[in-house]
């Protein structure tokens, strides 16, 4: 069994997880910074960035699957890799510890809707497309 809180040490450039690992933990950037990206590994689309304070991977450990995205490191970064479990029991009896990831989460989720929406604009493919002929 791994220990529930386990410091971490990450390299710039070095890849904390890459899309589809399993989501067993969630980190904590104690310092340093974390860009969460998607695409090929020479050509990411970077998501944001996590710096001290903040979290990521939480969206793969709370629901059990595969990551979502790829996490690499932009420079050195010292974090705090947290199990799913150990974090399931810490906030049993903690309701406000994740109303805090709740709102961290959904900020995650509508700078991701203004990225697509963006995305959307400079694109030549109409949305929503045209309906298919009955």
């Amino acid at each position: 069994m791994s220990e529930p809180y386990q410091m971490t040490l990450f390299e710039p450039g070095q890849i904390i997880f890459e899309r589809n690992d399993p989501g067993d933990s969630m980190y904590y950037v104690r310092s340093g910074l974390v860009r969460i990206e998607l695409g090929p590994a020479d050509a990411p689309v970077s998501l944001g960035e996590v710096g001290p304070g903040g979290t990521f991977g939480e969206l793969g450990m709370l629901d059990r699957e595969v990551r979502s995205a790829r996490a690499r490191a932009v420079e050195a970064t010292e974090a705090v890799r947290v199990t799913a479990d150990s974090y399931e029991r810490y906030l049993q009896d903690r309701p406000e510890v994740l109303r805090g990831l709740l709102r961290s989460m959904t900020g995650r989720l509508r700078r991701g809707t203004d990225l697509v929406e963006r995305a959307l604009k400079s694109s030549t493919v109409p949305f929503p497309p045209p309906s298919a002929p009955q």
